[in-house]
């Protein structure tokens, strides 16, 4: 009887060990929601906190398919974009679990201990994205999950209910910073910001994504916001922006254009919207052209090598680490180049006499090399096969003219595209959709265009800039629909918002209660 006793309470305790994950979940969960209903923050908005409660478990039920996606579909958590950076990130953890300081080197980024590169160096995706970023951005979402693990204790879930949470009070102060422009038609704000399904998907996994549209959403909210604290109001400017900056570096770079669009209407305050576009155009323009050639053309070279890794990327290739020097990275192209030596192991290889392969060594680019007879080994860090979504683009040459001529391609293949025979994957199909619903509501703006005051038309431009910006960024540099949808989240909300923001809204409400006025069945 004891002995029967004793195997109930281990599998009762079994159980409840296994679906402990799950419940602490649940409770953080459980407490996110309580904490919106409570925060004042959000009953000084239009809808009430309950809604958006349900907004937030609508977001979480988008991150549980990302994680499912990321899990089941993509099946090898090795190279998932989700789950190697959790895995760098629990590397770390694991490496400085006695030595906090050590941790909180590659946490902050500032090197206490002199111990950080030994650390870094035993990483698989610490530094593979170095050769043509001015920074590494995959190392923001390693510190994200980094920052997470003493109290997720692993619990990857802990960490998505987190992004989930983050990304939706990102979103919120989008919603908040632009509230005033849609008196008595807040529906549409919300849907401009809760209702894109790729912003809702791609903002709710354990990525970059998550992270930048929180910081968004701090550096916008605080930029329009109408204080006496302005010192405080600087500070968070600065959190907002260079989380941006440090999430995706030409996010915040597409926002400079913006930026000297608002100062200018700031300090021109008796000239037109549109005169202060102009003048704000002429001196983005020139400030580019200065700076580039200050710099002897580099920024184009770095965008010209962005693409240009991008395309070799899609058409794939094998990245290797040299054993020897593990700061080393090599990239290349051709996977059959790449000879398996097994007598030390099926991660070790060599390559061929003759195979050119890109190098460098952190923490920036170094060569293109030839690959000689006395080859050292090297271990495996990656296979990529060719990228099924890739498009044809005309490589970038680092000159003006060749920006020029490939910026309508770039701004079709954003706005536009999937188009309807690219739709081959289910995700594909939805982004296709996606685009579709895009199009018909500018198509709407011709029976429904209103022209906007002064005011709102200052925040449409604003929002535009922006828009158009990163789609030209992201259309140059990106040759994978797949990956151009991802990228282009971030100014899907002010896209649509800048269109609501164009309707004669009146006009419109006026439509449909003519046509519910006509209606029989509301005559009986």
């Amino acid at each position: 009887m004891q002995k029967k006793l004793n195997n109930t309470r281990f599998i009762v305790t079994l159980q409840v060990v296994l679906l402990m994950p799950f419940i602490l979940t649940f409770l953080l969960t459980f407490a996110l929601c309580v904490f919106i209903y409570r925060w004042s923050f959000f009953k000084q908005s239009h809808f009430p906190p309950s809604n958006f409660i349900g907004i937030f478990i609508l977001k979480l039920l988008f991150g549980i398919a990302f994680y499912l996606v990321y899990t089941k579909y993509y099946t090898d958590n090795q190279t998932s974009d989700m789950h190697k950076y959790f895995n760098d990130a629990k590397k770390i953890y694991s490496l400085t679990k006695d030595e906090p300081l050590s941790y909180l080197s590659i946490l902050s980024g500032i090197d206490l201990t002199g111990k950080t590169a030994l650390v870094t160096g035993k990483l698989d995706f610490w530094d593979l994205e170095e050769s043509a970023s001015v920074i590494n951005d995959a190392r923001m979402i390693i510190r994200f999950n980094l920052l997470m693990l003493p109290f997720s204790k692993g619990n990857i879930f802990i960490h998505l209910v987190s992004i989930v949470f983050l990304s939706f009070i990102g979103l919120y102060l989008i919603y908040c910073s632009f509230e005033k422009y849609f008196r008595n038609y807040e529906i549409l704000l919300l849907i401009a910001c809760f209702g894109i399904p790729s912003v809702m998907f791609w903002s709710s996994g354990i990525m970059k994504e998550g992270v930048l549209i929180f910081f968004t959403g701090v550096f916008i909210y605080q930029l329009f916001k109408q204080t006496h604290q302005l010192l405080l109001q600087i500070i968070w400017l600065t959190i907002g922006f260079f989380g941006i900056f440090f999430a995706k570096f030409y996010v915040a770079l597409s926002l400079i254009p913006s930026l000297i669009f608002i100062a200018v209407c700031g300090t021109f305050k008796q000239q037109t919207v549109l005169r202060n576009l102009f003048f704000a155009l002429a001196i983005t323009i020139g400030g580019a052209f200065l700076f580039n050639e200050a710099l002897n053309n580099l920024p184009l070279k770095k965008l010209s090598k962005k693409q240009n890794d991008f395309i070799n990327l899609s058409i794939g290739g094998t990245y290797l680490k040299n054993i020897e020097a593990p700061y080393d990275t090599i990239f290349t192209l051709q996977n059959n180049a790449v000879e398996i030596d097994h007598q030390l192991s099926n991660n070790t290889a060599t390559l061929k006499k003759g195979t050119i392969y890109h190098h460098w060594k952190n923490p920036g680019y170094a060569d293109t090399l030839i690959a000689k007879e006395d080859q050292q080994r090297y271990q495996i860090i990656q296979v990529l096969e060719p990228t099924r979504s890739a498009i044809s683009l005309n490589r970038l040459m680092p000159t003006y003219w060749s920006v020029m001529k490939l910026l309508p391609t770039a701004l079709v293949n954003v706005f536009f595209r999937p188009f309807i025979n690219d739709a081959d994957t289910v995700f594909a199909l939805v982004a296709c959709l996606e685009n579709i619903l895009i199009m018909l509501l500018l198509f709407l703006l011709f029976f429904t265009f209103k022209r906007p005051d002064q005011d709102t038309l200052k925040m449409i431009i604003f929002s535009l800039l922006f828009v158009f910006v990163l789609f030209a960024l992201v259309g140059i540099t990106t040759p994978v629909i797949g990956a151009a949808v991802r990228y282009k989240v971030p100014a899907l909300p002010f896209l649509i918002m800048s269109i609501f923001l164009l309707y004669d809204k009146q006009a419109i409400r006026n439509f449909f209660f003519s046509i519910k006025k006509n209606n029989p069945n509301n005559q009986q």
